[in-house]
């Protein structure tokens, strides 16, 4: 009887070996809902509604655009800037759209967790006058009058620096100094300061642009030539 029951056992043993082999004939995937889809931008141009690239100007340096997103997980866009076009006129950010109606708005700049898909983001960008409230960056542009300094003394005066090209309205903005620029043993080019007019009557107080200035401006620098 011992026998029997031993040789039992033994068999049972083999066999729920051989149930745990691995199946060589099945490929186990693990099961995975992180799928990522594409994100592209445009808007469409006022006069004949076509889809164009967004331009350059109304990105934020600092802003977040991603190219995908991951299924049934929030993104959030960043907005775009308002810019301006002129002095009664302002390129103005209105929000994000999955459609070139503008029916569908994303919710606080978000794609939603019931999106799925490639997607195509639509921003509505309308021209209009500045409103209370509107944050918007204008241009900046300098006026070099000869001064006697020709391309080689723009050059030397400023060599190393960073001038801006544009600033936000309602701000603070503070322009560099230019440097000083010895062209001859007897002849000398010396920064004096930054004018908002070609008269260089309307000076920008401390190379600072004040907060009360809007528009996009052109800055014009006063340089005295010393001889002798």
């Amino acid at each position: 009887m011992k026998k029997i029951i031993c040789s039992m056992m033994a068999l049972g043993f083999v066999g729920f070996a051989a149930c745990k082999q691995p199946n060589t004939d099945v490929l186990y995937i693990e099961p995975s809902d992180a799928v990522t889809s594409t994100i592209t931008y445009c808007y469409l141009e006022k006069t004949t509604g076509d889809s164009k690239e967004i331009p350059s100007f109304m990105w934020k340096a600092q802003g977040a655009y991603p190219n995908e997103y991951v299924e049934s997980k929030e993104k959030q866009i960043d907005s775009l800037r308002c810019y301006r076009k002129d002095d009664d006129t302002i390129y103005a950010f209105e929000g994000w759209y999955y459609d070139s109606a503008y029916e569908n708005k994303l919710t606080s700049n978000k794609i939603g967790v019931s999106v799925c898909g490639d997607l195509t983001l639509y921003a509505k960008i309308v021209e209009r006058e500045k409103r209370e409230g509107d944050i918007v960056t204008a241009s900046i542009r300098y006026e070099w009058d000869d001064f006697g300094l020709g391309q080689e003394g723009i050059v030397r005066m400023t060599e190393g620096i960073s001038l801006p090209t544009e600033y936000v309205e309602g701000e603070n903005m503070t322009l560099p100094k230019l440097k000083d620029w010895k062209q001859s043993v007897k002849v000398s080019y010396r920064f004096i300061g930054w004018y908002y007019d070609a008269n260089l009557e309307n000076k920008v107080t401390d190379e600072t642009i004040a907060k009360n200035r809007t528009g996009n401006l052109v800055i014009y620098p006063s340089i005295e030539i010393w001889v002798g």
